[in-house]
């Protein structure tokens, strides 16, 4: 019987899910309004309607007008770099009164979101203060209970903007605000924290904090002067009262922890790892490499990395990088983070091969300087046969049926030599 040591070796690469551990894990949303400009969110239709992940929980009957994406996006030193594009909160609620929500899933007790936002103007604005920004209970578009409410109001003569703060509803809420006088056109990072496990239940608001990432920074202000429970946390919500901000509104996360919402910006360029470590041996010749980046990977011109772009990216060669190229194909996955290389044909026993990948960039222009690996295959097998029916010096008498047995490896046919005693010798196969 015939037994191969060529198997075909199956690599599954894993997508690992961080839960409940590490920053990247307790990020639940992030939104940087990547979306097609001309273009808008949560709808132009009644509550219910929807739009690039928004949803309207709240519109005067009739109303079509809509939350516009604006092309551009708001930076602050420090933070990543922003993506997409940014929206505009048009501070006419006589004419656009959407509110609307994007859904969240999370089970914490406690939440934290963050923005970047740049109001433009006082139009709108009022002296006594009206909330914006909040963290919805429900998702959807019958939403009516809102936390963490980020508000604002006019002060100094409309000549400048506080921002306010209150936790919920119930009993006799009021904002406490902010004592520092912002400026309108001036793009500001605003961090807004969340427990409901506590009663009342407690909001905390930094403005442009101290340190980003890590452990709260102090500087923050709290409110829990609204008594209503709060039961979950489910959506975070945009909204269009009679005395909110024209403001233009970016990068929005939420998370779980303070770190999770104000990332450091990324200076890490993309790392590598072979599904081979270096200097492996042993290695099937039937072997498909993957080659799997911590993060996606671009060209380092900044355009997308397509399968037809791998075949000047990897490199595979006999015993090092001067060898002999070796024709492979590859491709890479949506995620734009998995290498997987083809060879075209089987790797031949015992020998040296080179594997290695070019230079990429990441989102953030970060650009690696390139890496590779050598392995060497496995040596040819030996074939062998042992038979273990006649071991020697049986008798065996006319007419009586004999049989033979052996084991084998890496063979494909065993022929059996019979000696008969008219010296004929008989093959069988």
């Amino acid at each position: 019987m015939k037994k191969s040591l060529l198997f075909k070796s199956i690599f599954t690469i894993l997508a690992l899910v961080f839960i409940a551990t590490g920053l990247n894990a307790q990020l639940v949303l992030y939104e940087g309004f990547d979306y097609t400009i001309p273009g808008y969110i949560g709808g132009n239709g009644a509550a219910g309607t929807s739009s690039n992940n928004w949803i309207t929980q709240n519109v005067t009957t009739g109303q079509t007008t809509t939350i516009d994406l604006y092309s551009g996006s708001l930076s602050y030193a420090g933070l990543p770099t922003s993506a997409g594009n940014m929206i505009l909160m048009p501070g006419t609620n006589s004419t656009v009164s959407r509110d609307i929500n994007r859904a969240i899933t999370t089970s914490a007790t406690t939440i934290y979101y963050s923005s970047l936002i740049d109001v433009v103007d006082n139009t709108q604005l009022g002296t006594t203060g009206d909330y914006f920004l909040s963290i919805g209970q429900v998702a959807g578009g019958t939403n009516t209970v809102m936390g963490a409410r980020l508000g604002i109001k006019s002060v100094n003569s409309a000549a400048n903007y506080r921002l306010l703060l209150q936790n919920t509803t119930g009993g006799t809420p009021s904002y406490t605000e902010f004592a520092q006088d912002l400026n309108f056109g001036t793009t500001y990072l605003i961090v807004v924290k969340y427990d409901r496990a506590s009663s009342p239940t407690v909001a905390s608001l930094w403005v442009n904090p101290a340190t980003l990432g890590g452990t709260e920074p102090s500087g923050s202000i709290s409110n829990s002067t609204g008594t209503s429970p709060f039961s979950a946390f489910a959506s975070i919500v945009l909204r269009n009262g009679s005395s909110t901000p024209k403001v233009y509104i970016d990068e929005i996360r939420v998370g779980e922890s303070y770190a999770s919402v104000t990332p450091g910006a990324d200076v890490t360029a993309p790392v590598a790892t072979f599904s081979l470590v270096n200097n492996t041996v042993d290695v099937l010749v039937n072997i498909n490499p993957t080659i799997t980046f911590d993060e996606a990977i671009f060209k380092t011109d900044g355009s997308a990395v397509t399968d037809a772009d791998l075949s000047s990216l990897v490199v595979l060669k006999k015993t090092n990088a001067s060898g002999t190229d070796v024709p492979f194909t590859a491709t890479i996955n949506s995620a734009k983070k998995v290498i997987t290389v083809t060879p075209s044909a089987s790797l031949d026993n015992s020998q040296v091969y080179y594997l290695a990948v070019g230079a990429v960039k990441d989102a953030s222009g970060n650009q690696s300087t390139g890496s590779n690996v050598t392995f060497t295959t496995i040596a040819a097998a030996t074939p062998t046969v042992t038979l273990t029916y006649p071991a020697g010096g049986e008798t065996v008498y006319a007419n009586d049926p004999v049989t033979f047995t052996w084991t084998s490896a890496n063979v494909t046919t065993v022929n059996l030599e019979v000696w008969v005693p008219d010296n004929t010798t008989r093959v069988y196969s």
